[in-house]
Protein backbone atom coordinates (compact mmCIF):
# COMPACT_ATOMS: atom_id res chain seq x y z
CA UNK A 1 0.00 0.00 0.00
CA UNK A 2 2.58 2.21 1.33
CA UNK A 3 5.59 2.46 -0.35
CA UNK A 4 7.89 3.73 2.57
CA UNK A 5 9.19 1.77 5.76
CA UNK A 6 6.96 -0.85 4.45
CA UNK A 7 9.59 -3.61 6.01
CA UNK A 8 8.58 -2.44 9.74
CA UNK A 9 4.75 -2.55 8.77
CA UNK A 10 2.15 -5.18 10.05
CA UNK A 11 1.44 -6.94 6.91
CA UNK A 12 -1.84 -8.65 8.25
CA UNK A 13 -3.19 -5.31 10.00
CA UNK A 14 -6.34 -3.90 8.26
CA UNK A 15 -4.76 0.35 8.20
CA UNK A 16 -8.13 1.38 6.11
CA UNK A 17 -11.55 -0.52 5.77
CA UNK A 18 -13.05 2.55 3.81
CA UNK A 19 -11.13 4.56 1.47
CA UNK A 20 -11.51 8.33 2.81
CA UNK A 21 -10.44 9.74 -1.01
CA UNK A 22 -13.14 11.60 -2.81
CA UNK A 23 -14.47 9.14 -5.55
CA UNK A 24 -16.47 11.58 -7.26
CA UNK A 25 -13.26 13.61 -8.15
CA UNK A 26 -11.36 10.66 -9.01
CA UNK A 27 -14.33 9.76 -11.71
CA UNK A 28 -14.43 13.55 -12.70
CA UNK A 29 -10.80 13.46 -13.20
CA UNK A 30 -11.17 10.16 -15.20
CA UNK A 31 -14.24 10.14 -16.99
CA UNK A 32 -12.37 12.71 -19.42
CA UNK A 33 -9.30 10.66 -19.93
CA UNK A 34 -8.65 9.91 -23.83
CA UNK A 35 -8.32 6.30 -23.36
CA UNK A 36 -8.90 4.29 -19.81
CA UNK A 37 -7.71 0.78 -21.28
CA UNK A 38 -5.51 0.19 -18.06
CA UNK A 39 -6.13 1.96 -15.19
CA UNK A 40 -3.45 1.40 -12.15
CA UNK A 41 -5.57 1.95 -9.08
CA UNK A 42 -3.68 2.00 -5.35
CA UNK A 43 -5.88 -0.96 -3.76
CA UNK A 44 -6.48 0.36 0.14
CA UNK A 45 -10.02 -0.68 1.03
CA UNK A 46 -10.93 -1.44 -2.60
CA UNK A 47 -13.62 1.38 -2.69
CA UNK A 48 -12.35 4.04 -5.22
CA UNK A 49 -11.10 1.20 -7.19
CA UNK A 50 -14.62 -0.39 -7.15
CA UNK A 51 -15.88 2.47 -8.60
CA UNK A 52 -13.93 3.00 -10.95
CA UNK A 53 -15.67 0.04 -12.70
CA UNK A 54 -18.85 1.99 -12.24
CA UNK A 55 -17.16 3.94 -16.03
CA UNK A 56 -18.62 0.55 -17.68
CA UNK A 57 -17.04 -0.43 -21.33
CA UNK A 58 -14.27 2.46 -21.13
CA UNK A 59 -12.66 0.27 -18.53
CA UNK A 60 -10.98 -2.50 -19.62
CA UNK A 61 -8.10 -3.67 -17.23
CA UNK A 62 -7.56 -1.94 -13.36
CA UNK A 63 -4.27 -3.11 -12.23
CA UNK A 64 -4.58 -2.92 -8.22
CA UNK A 65 -1.67 -2.34 -6.39
CA UNK A 66 -1.16 -2.57 -2.55
CA UNK A 67 2.21 -3.47 -0.59
CA UNK A 68 -0.26 -4.96 2.04
CA UNK A 69 -2.00 -8.56 1.73
CA UNK A 70 -4.64 -7.31 4.39
CA UNK A 71 -5.72 -4.37 1.54
CA UNK A 72 -5.62 -6.99 -0.68
CA UNK A 73 -7.85 -9.58 1.00
CA UNK A 74 -10.05 -6.76 2.03
CA UNK A 75 -10.49 -5.73 -1.81
CA UNK A 76 -11.36 -9.45 -2.61
CA UNK A 77 -13.78 -9.90 -0.22
CA UNK A 78 -15.61 -6.63 -1.50
CA UNK A 79 -15.49 -7.90 -4.85
CA UNK A 80 -16.67 -11.18 -3.46
CA UNK A 81 -19.90 -9.38 -2.02
CA UNK A 82 -20.57 -8.17 -5.48
CA UNK A 83 -20.36 -11.75 -7.50
CA UNK A 84 -22.89 -13.28 -5.43
CA UNK A 85 -24.96 -11.55 -3.34
CA UNK A 86 -27.65 -9.71 -3.45
CA UNK A 87 -27.44 -5.62 -3.13
CA UNK A 88 -29.23 -5.77 0.56
CA UNK A 89 -27.27 -8.57 1.57
CA UNK A 90 -23.73 -6.62 0.98
CA UNK A 91 -24.77 -4.22 3.17
CA UNK A 92 -25.56 -6.04 5.46
CA UNK A 93 -22.60 -8.09 4.98
CA UNK A 94 -20.25 -5.19 5.23
CA UNK A 95 -22.18 -3.53 8.18
CA UNK A 96 -23.88 -1.07 6.04
CA UNK A 97 -27.09 -2.36 7.23
CA UNK A 98 -28.04 -3.83 10.07
CA UNK A 99 -26.60 -3.67 13.72
CA UNK A 100 -24.17 -4.97 16.29
CA UNK A 101 -26.78 -7.61 16.96
CA UNK A 102 -26.49 -9.08 13.27
CA UNK A 103 -23.23 -10.62 13.28
CA UNK A 104 -24.58 -14.24 13.45
CA UNK A 105 -25.90 -12.90 10.04
CA UNK A 106 -23.23 -11.60 8.65
CA UNK A 107 -21.49 -15.00 9.68
CA UNK A 108 -23.90 -16.74 7.68
CA UNK A 109 -23.90 -14.66 4.60
CA UNK A 110 -19.92 -15.01 4.57
CA UNK A 111 -20.88 -18.82 4.59
CA UNK A 112 -22.52 -18.17 1.55
CA UNK A 113 -18.90 -16.19 0.11
CA UNK A 114 -17.21 -19.31 1.33
CA UNK A 115 -19.50 -22.06 -0.41
CA UNK A 116 -20.09 -19.88 -3.94
CA UNK A 117 -16.17 -20.38 -4.28
CA UNK A 118 -15.37 -16.23 -5.13
CA UNK A 119 -12.52 -16.19 -2.86
CA UNK A 120 -8.95 -17.00 -3.16
CA UNK A 121 -7.65 -19.52 -0.36
CA UNK A 122 -4.93 -16.38 0.75
CA UNK A 123 -8.26 -14.28 1.20
CA UNK A 124 -10.74 -16.98 2.59
CA UNK A 125 -7.70 -18.44 5.07
CA UNK A 126 -7.21 -14.01 6.03
CA UNK A 127 -10.82 -13.77 7.32
CA UNK A 128 -11.73 -17.43 8.40
CA UNK A 129 -9.44 -16.16 11.60
CA UNK A 130 -11.26 -12.84 12.16
CA UNK A 131 -14.85 -14.27 12.81
CA UNK A 132 -15.32 -10.83 14.82
CA UNK A 133 -14.39 -8.72 12.36
CA UNK A 134 -17.04 -10.57 9.94
CA UNK A 135 -19.24 -10.32 12.59
CA UNK A 136 -19.07 -6.43 13.33
CA UNK A 137 -19.18 -5.76 9.49
CA UNK A 138 -15.60 -5.43 7.48
CA UNK A 139 -16.15 -1.38 6.92
CA UNK A 140 -15.28 -0.50 10.87
CA UNK A 141 -12.12 -3.07 11.17
CA UNK A 142 -9.66 -0.48 9.89
CA UNK A 143 -7.02 1.66 12.61
CA UNK A 144 -8.27 4.44 10.91
CA UNK A 145 -11.88 3.58 11.22
CA UNK A 146 -11.28 2.66 15.26
CA UNK A 147 -9.74 6.08 15.57
CA UNK A 148 -12.99 7.20 14.43
CA UNK A 149 -14.86 5.09 16.40
CA UNK A 150 -13.34 6.54 19.56
CA UNK A 151 -14.16 10.22 18.63
CA UNK A 152 -17.93 9.36 17.74
CA UNK A 153 -18.80 6.78 20.78
CA UNK A 154 -16.83 7.95 23.76
CA UNK A 155 -15.35 11.87 23.04
CA UNK A 156 -17.64 13.83 20.96
CA UNK A 157 -21.02 12.81 23.43
CA UNK A 158 -18.93 14.43 26.30
CA UNK A 159 -18.51 17.51 23.61
CA UNK A 160 -22.16 17.54 22.75
CA UNK A 161 -25.98 16.73 22.96
CA UNK A 162 -27.15 13.85 20.03
CA UNK A 163 -29.82 16.77 18.95
CA UNK A 164 -26.72 19.26 18.44
CA UNK A 165 -24.92 16.63 16.27
CA UNK A 166 -27.75 16.45 14.30
CA UNK A 167 -28.52 19.76 14.02
CA UNK A 168 -24.79 20.07 12.52
CA UNK A 169 -25.83 17.36 9.69
CA UNK A 170 -29.19 19.21 8.94
CA UNK A 171 -29.49 21.14 5.45
CA UNK A 172 -28.87 24.72 6.34
CA UNK A 173 -28.36 28.01 4.15
CA UNK A 174 -24.51 28.98 4.41
CA UNK A 175 -25.46 31.61 7.08
CA UNK A 176 -26.92 29.25 9.16
CA UNK A 177 -24.68 26.72 8.97
CA UNK A 178 -21.93 29.67 9.73
CA UNK A 179 -23.53 30.58 12.38
CA UNK A 180 -25.24 27.31 14.21
CA UNK A 181 -21.06 26.58 14.13
CA UNK A 182 -20.10 29.37 15.65
CA UNK A 183 -22.83 29.44 18.95
CA UNK A 184 -23.48 25.93 18.78
CA UNK A 185 -20.33 23.87 17.82
CA UNK A 186 -16.90 25.40 18.13
CA UNK A 187 -17.13 25.78 21.95
CA UNK A 188 -13.95 26.47 23.58
CA UNK A 189 -14.53 22.26 25.34
CA UNK A 190 -14.93 21.18 21.79
CA UNK A 191 -11.73 23.17 20.22
CA UNK A 192 -9.71 21.61 23.46
CA UNK A 193 -10.92 18.67 23.07
CA UNK A 194 -10.55 18.17 19.31
CA UNK A 195 -6.98 19.98 19.21
CA UNK A 196 -5.71 17.07 21.71
CA UNK A 197 -7.69 13.92 20.02
CA UNK A 198 -6.34 14.96 16.43
CA UNK A 199 -2.88 15.91 17.05
CA UNK A 200 -0.26 14.43 15.76
CA UNK A 201 1.10 11.87 18.52
CA UNK A 202 -2.97 10.88 19.24
CA UNK A 203 -3.52 10.12 15.75
CA UNK A 204 0.12 8.09 15.26
CA UNK A 205 -1.35 5.72 18.18
CA UNK A 206 -4.64 4.81 17.66
CA UNK A 207 -5.10 6.05 13.90
CA UNK A 208 -2.19 6.04 11.16
CA UNK A 209 1.33 4.65 11.78
CA UNK A 210 4.07 6.96 13.37
CA UNK A 211 6.34 6.53 10.26
CA UNK A 212 3.62 7.91 7.95
CA UNK A 213 4.05 11.53 9.41
CA UNK A 214 8.00 11.03 9.10
CA UNK A 215 7.44 13.43 5.85
CA UNK A 216 5.21 15.93 7.39
CA UNK A 217 6.19 19.34 9.20
CA UNK A 218 3.13 21.25 9.57
CA UNK A 219 0.92 20.85 12.61
CA UNK A 220 -1.75 18.25 12.60
CA UNK A 221 -3.99 19.48 14.37
CA UNK A 222 -4.02 23.10 13.20
CA UNK A 223 -4.50 22.21 9.47
CA UNK A 224 -7.58 18.96 11.13
CA UNK A 225 -8.95 22.35 13.00
CA UNK A 226 -9.18 24.95 10.13
CA UNK A 227 -10.23 22.15 7.42
CA UNK A 228 -13.49 21.24 9.61
CA UNK A 229 -14.12 24.90 10.26
CA UNK A 230 -14.17 25.29 7.41
CA UNK A 231 -15.93 22.30 5.58
CA UNK A 232 -18.88 22.48 8.37
CA UNK A 233 -19.82 26.12 7.50
CA UNK A 234 -19.89 24.85 3.63
CA UNK A 235 -22.79 23.13 1.84
CA UNK A 236 -20.22 20.28 1.27
CA UNK A 237 -21.03 18.76 4.83
CA UNK A 238 -24.80 18.40 3.77
CA UNK A 239 -25.35 14.91 3.13
CA UNK A 240 -21.68 14.35 3.45
CA UNK A 241 -21.25 10.21 4.01
CA UNK A 242 -17.77 10.64 5.33
CA UNK A 243 -18.81 13.25 7.79
CA UNK A 244 -21.60 11.26 8.95
CA UNK A 245 -19.37 7.93 9.17
CA UNK A 246 -16.84 10.15 11.74
CA UNK A 247 -19.77 12.14 14.03
CA UNK A 248 -22.07 8.90 14.09
CA UNK A 249 -20.25 6.09 12.86
CA UNK A 250 -22.38 5.27 9.68
CA UNK A 251 -23.14 6.63 6.65
CA UNK A 252 -26.43 8.34 6.95
CA UNK A 253 -28.97 9.02 3.92
CA UNK A 254 -25.89 8.96 1.66
CA UNK A 255 -23.78 6.01 0.56
CA UNK A 256 -20.33 5.72 -1.03
CA UNK A 257 -20.24 5.80 -4.33
CA UNK A 258 -19.49 2.23 -4.73
CA UNK A 259 -22.57 1.38 -2.41
CA UNK A 260 -25.23 3.49 -4.42
CA UNK A 261 -27.97 0.57 -5.72
CA UNK A 262 -27.75 3.18 -9.12
CA UNK A 263 -23.99 1.67 -9.00
CA UNK A 264 -24.57 -1.80 -8.17
CA UNK A 265 -24.73 -3.89 -10.86
CA UNK A 266 -22.31 -2.09 -13.49
CA UNK A 267 -20.26 -2.69 -11.10
CA UNK A 268 -20.77 -6.18 -10.19
CA UNK A 269 -20.81 -6.82 -14.24
CA UNK A 270 -16.66 -5.66 -14.60
CA UNK A 271 -15.31 -7.26 -11.42
CA UNK A 272 -13.35 -9.68 -13.96
CA UNK A 273 -11.07 -6.08 -15.18
CA UNK A 274 -9.29 -5.84 -11.71
CA UNK A 275 -6.45 -7.39 -11.26
CA UNK A 276 -4.51 -7.55 -7.84
CA UNK A 277 -0.71 -7.06 -7.65
CA UNK A 278 1.36 -6.87 -4.00
CA UNK A 279 4.10 -5.00 -3.74
CA UNK A 280 5.13 -1.10 -3.26
CA UNK A 281 4.17 1.03 -5.96
CA UNK A 282 7.57 1.43 -7.96
CA UNK A 283 8.18 -2.26 -8.18
CA UNK A 284 5.02 -3.53 -9.59
CA UNK A 285 5.48 -0.32 -11.77
CA UNK A 286 8.94 -1.36 -12.79
CA UNK A 287 7.83 -4.67 -14.34
CA UNK A 288 5.00 -2.94 -16.67
CA UNK A 289 5.57 -2.26 -19.80
CA UNK A 290 6.69 1.72 -21.21
CA UNK A 291 3.68 3.36 -22.53
CA UNK A 292 1.10 1.08 -21.45
CA UNK A 293 -1.10 2.76 -18.80
CA UNK A 294 -3.73 5.07 -19.00
CA UNK A 295 -4.71 6.96 -15.96
CA UNK A 296 -3.35 6.40 -12.06
CA UNK A 297 -5.74 6.52 -8.78
CA UNK A 298 -2.81 7.12 -6.74
CA UNK A 299 -4.77 8.19 -3.47
CA UNK A 300 -2.06 9.89 -1.41
CA UNK A 301 0.09 7.84 -1.24
CA UNK A 302 3.38 10.82 -1.97
CA UNK A 303 2.81 11.52 1.47
CA UNK A 304 4.61 9.10 3.10
CA UNK A 305 7.35 9.40 0.72
CA UNK A 306 11.10 11.08 0.90
CA UNK A 307 11.15 13.59 -1.59
CA UNK A 308 14.48 11.42 -3.57
CA UNK A 309 11.31 8.46 -3.69
CA UNK A 310 8.38 10.00 -4.73
CA UNK A 311 11.36 10.96 -8.04
CA UNK A 312 12.04 7.62 -8.43
CA UNK A 313 8.27 6.80 -8.39
CA UNK A 314 7.69 9.58 -11.02
CA UNK A 315 9.62 8.76 -12.88
CA UNK A 316 8.63 4.94 -13.03
CA UNK A 317 5.18 6.46 -13.50
CA UNK A 318 6.25 8.76 -16.77
CA UNK A 319 7.69 5.65 -18.12
CA UNK A 320 4.92 3.44 -18.03
CA UNK A 321 2.21 6.60 -18.65
CA UNK A 322 1.14 7.38 -22.24
CA UNK A 323 1.37 10.55 -23.41
CA UNK A 324 -2.41 12.46 -21.86
CA UNK A 325 -2.24 9.70 -19.09
CA UNK A 326 -4.10 11.01 -16.20
CA UNK A 327 -2.57 11.31 -13.01
CA UNK A 328 -4.59 11.81 -9.68
CA UNK A 329 -3.37 12.32 -6.12
CA UNK A 330 -4.34 13.87 -2.84
CA UNK A 331 -1.37 15.71 -0.42
CA UNK A 332 -2.41 16.03 3.04
CA UNK A 333 0.38 16.92 5.27
CA UNK A 334 2.90 17.03 2.88
CA UNK A 335 3.03 19.01 -0.43
CA UNK A 336 4.23 16.79 -3.30
CA UNK A 337 3.97 17.56 -6.95
CA UNK A 338 4.62 15.25 -9.78
CA UNK A 339 4.77 18.20 -12.08
CA UNK A 340 7.76 19.22 -9.82
CA UNK A 341 9.69 16.03 -9.08
CA UNK A 342 8.84 15.03 -13.13
CA UNK A 343 10.91 18.32 -14.45
CA UNK A 344 7.70 19.80 -16.01
CA UNK A 345 6.99 16.51 -18.14
CA UNK A 346 3.06 16.57 -16.92
CA UNK A 347 0.72 19.44 -17.09
CA UNK A 348 -1.88 19.98 -14.24
CA UNK A 349 -5.13 19.97 -15.53
CA UNK A 350 -7.44 20.79 -11.90
CA UNK A 351 -5.90 21.50 -8.89
CA UNK A 352 -7.95 22.49 -5.50
CA UNK A 353 -5.69 23.28 -2.90
CA UNK A 354 -7.60 25.93 -0.23
CA UNK A 355 -10.87 25.74 -1.62
CA UNK A 356 -10.92 22.14 -1.07
CA UNK A 357 -12.58 21.48 2.32
CA UNK A 358 -15.18 23.75 1.60
CA UNK A 359 -16.40 21.68 -1.65
CA UNK A 360 -15.54 18.25 -1.15
CA UNK A 361 -16.71 15.52 1.37
CA UNK A 362 -13.36 14.44 2.02
CA UNK A 363 -12.59 17.45 3.52
CA UNK A 364 -9.29 16.51 5.46
CA UNK A 365 -6.73 17.01 2.65
CA UNK A 366 -4.90 20.06 1.43
CA UNK A 367 -4.62 19.61 -2.35
CA UNK A 368 -6.20 17.55 -4.96
CA UNK A 369 -4.59 17.34 -8.21
CA UNK A 370 -5.12 15.83 -11.54
CA UNK A 371 -2.44 16.41 -14.11
CA UNK A 372 -1.17 14.79 -17.48
CA UNK A 373 1.48 12.73 -19.16
CA UNK A 374 3.08 14.93 -21.50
Amino acid sequence: MRAVGRSQLNSALIRYSQCWEDSQLLLAGLTEAPSLKTVVSIASAGDNTLSILSLGKRVERVLAIDFSPAQLALLELKMGCFKCLSYEETLLFLGVGGGPGDGLKRLAIFEKLKQARVLSPSCLNYFVKREEVLAAGVIHCGKLEGYFRIFSRFLLPLLHRASTIDGLLQERSEASRAEFYERKWNTPLYRLASRLFFSRAVAALLGRERSFFKEAEDSFSKFIAKAVETHLKSGASQGNAYLSYILKGCYGKVLPHYLRPENYAVIASNLDKISLRQGGLQDVLSSLEEDSVDAFNLSDIFEYMSKEDCAAVAKELLRVGRKGARLIYWNMLVDRSLQELSNQRTATQMELTDSLPGVCPTFFYKRFALETVL
